[in-house]
C-alpha cells in the first residue's frame, strides 16, 4: 500500500511538472488559489477550538481536581440503563481512582441531591460508608455513591442518577 502511495505521488509530481500542465487556463489556478486561503483560514479555526478546548478542560479539571469529566443527563435507572447509556455515549459508568476524582463525582450527585451508581471499583482507592461494603443475602451486587461522597452497597435495580465518567485527554 505504501509502495502504491509513493508511485502515486510521483506520478502526480511529474504530471504537475509536465508542460501541459501549465497550460490550464487561468481559472483553475484562481480556484486552487481560492480553496488554498480557504484550507488555510479552516486551519487556523481547528487550532483556535482546538486552544479553546484545552482551555476550558483545564479550567475544569483546575476547579475539580480531575482530569475526568462526570456528567448527568439527569435521569434516573437501574444499572444496566445506566450503563448502557454510558456507552452509547462513549463513557463509562463512574469509577473514581483517587480523591480528586470521587469529589468531583461527588460535586454532580450532590447538584443532583440523588445517588449514583459507581462501576468497576479500582484497587488502591474505596471510599466506602462505615461498615460498607455490605450484603444482605446477595441482593446488594452494585454500588453508589451519595452526596456525602461515601460508597454504599445497593441493588443493582435501583433507580439512581445516570451519571458517565469521560477521559477527555
Amino acid at each position: 500500500m505504501l509502495l502504491f502511495l509513493a508511485f502515486s505521488a510521483l506520478l502526480l509530481g511529474t504530471s504537475l511538472a509536465s508542460p501541459q500542465q501549465q497550460q490550464k487556463p487561468e481559472c483553475c489556478h484562481e480556484e486552487l488559489q481560492s480553496l488554498v486561503v480557504k484550507l488555510n483560514a479552516l486551519s487556523e479555526e481547528v487550532k483556535k477550538l482546538n486552544s479553546a478546548f484545552y482551555n476550558v478542560h483545564r479550567a475544569r479539571s483546575f476547579g475539580s481536581g480531575s482530569e475526568k469529566l462526570f456528567v448527568t443527563n439527569g435521569h434516573e435507572d437501574n444499572f444496566d440503563a445506566a450503563n448502557h447509556t454510558c456507552i452509547q455515549t462513549r463513557g463509562y459508568v463512574p469509577s473514581p481512582k483517587n480523591e480528586a476524582e470521587n469529589n468531583a463525582l461527588v460535586k454532580v450527585v450532590q447538584r443532583h441531591n440523588k445517588s449514583a451508581y459507581l462501576g468497576h471499583i479500582p484497587s488502591g482507592y474505596s471510599n466506602w460508608a462505615p461498615g460498607e461494603p455490605s450484603s444482605a443475602k446477595g441482593a446488594k451486587t452494585c454500588v453508589k455513591i451519595d452526596n456525602d461522597g461515601k460508597w454504599r452497597a445497593t441493588s443493582c435495580e435501583e433507580q439512581l442518577l445516570i451519571t458517565c465518567e469521560f477521559t477527555v485527554v
